[in-house]
C-alpha cells in the first residue's frame, strides 16, 4: 500500500460514473472471452486445486505426521522455516519469471511450472528426509509465481483496459473455485480412505491436479495484444458520461 501511495498517480473523479449491472457485465465478459483467456482457465484452476492442500496442511504435516518429529510445535516451527524458503524463492524468482517467459513463451513456462509442482507434491508421499522439504517448498514457490502470474498477464494482454476489471474478477473466481474444490473434495476423500499420515496424503494426492494442470497447459495459446480498446462490455444504449 505504501508503494502505491508513493508511486501511483490518482486521477480525480469529476464525473459520476454510470450505474452498471455487475452480473450482466460478467455474462458479457464470458460471452466475449478471447481464446487465450479461455484456454488458460483450466491450468489455472487445476494448479490452485493442487497447491491448496500444501498451503493449508503443510504445518500440520510437519508437526503431526512426520515420523522424525516428536514434539508437535517443533515440527510446526520447522514448517515455518520451510515456508520462509517458499516465500523467498517466490520473491527471487519473480524477478526472473518475465525473462523465462520471453525465452520459453507462456505455454511452455506454464507447463514447466506445473511439472515442477507435480513432482514436488507427489514427493510428500514417499520422501522421509526432513531437510528435503526445504527444496520442495522452494520449488513449489517457483511454480506458484508461474501459475499465478501468467494467467493474469494473459488477461491483461488480451482484454481492453475498459473491460479489465470484470475479466480479472472472472479469473479470480476460478482461483477460489479450485481452492474450494480441493478443500471439500480432497479433504473429505482422503479422510474417508485413510486414518494415518492424512496431511501428507492430502498434499501428495494433490499432484493429480498438478498433472492435469500440466496437461491442460499444452492447449494454451500465446496472447496477442488487444488493439480494439473501444470494444467495451457495457450496454451501448446507455448515454455516455464521458
Amino acid at each position: 500500500m505504501i508503494v502505491c501511495f508513493i508511486f501511483a498517480r490518482e486521477e480525480p473523479l469529476k464525473v459520476k460514473p454510470r450505474k452498471l449491472n455487475p452480473f450482466k457485465q460478467i455474462y458479457l465478459a464470458f460471452k466475449k472471452m478471447p481464446k487465450p483467456f479461455s484456454h488458460v482457465i483450466l491450468p489455472f484452476l487445476f494448479a490452485n486445486m493442487a497447491v491448496y492442500q500444501f498451503q493449508i496442511t503443510f504445518t500440520d504435516f510437519m508437526g503431526k505426521d512426520y515420523d522424525d518429529t516428536s514434539i508437535y510445535q517443533d515440527g510446526v516451527s520447522f514448517a515455518m522455516l520451510c515456508l520462509v524458503v517458499n516465500n523467498a524463492c517466490q520473491l527471487v524468482y519473480s524477478f526472473i519469471n518475465s525473462k523465462t517467459v520471453d525465452f520459453l513463451g507462456m505455454r511452455w513456462t506454464m507447463l514447466a511450472g506445473n511439472i515442477i509442482l507435480t513432482g514436488s507434491l507427489i514427493s510428500f508421499i514417499w520422501v522421509n528426509q526432513k531437510y528435503a522439504y526445504y527444496a520442495f517448498s522452494g520449488l513449489i514457490g517457483i511454480s506458484q509465481v508461474i501459475f499465478t502470474a501468467i494467467p493474469y498477464a494473459t488477461v491483461s494482454i488480451v482484454i481492453p483496459t475498459e473491460e479489465l476489471v470484470s475479466n480479472l474478477g472472472i479469473l479470480n473466481c476460478f482461483c477460489v473455485l479450485g481452492q474450494q474444490v480441493s478443500n471439500w473434495g480432497m479433504g473429505c476423500f482422503v479422510d474417508a480412505i485413510t486414518s494415518s499420515r492424512m496431511s501428507s496424503k492430502k498434499i501428495g494426492f494433490s499432484a493429480v491436479f498438478a498433472a492435469l494442470a500440466a496437461i491442460s497447459s499444452l492447449w494454451m495459446l500465446e496472447p496477442e495484444p488487444c488493439s480494439d480498446t473501444s470494444n467495451q462490455t457495457i450496454d451501448k444504449s446507455e448515454p455516455s458520461t464521458l
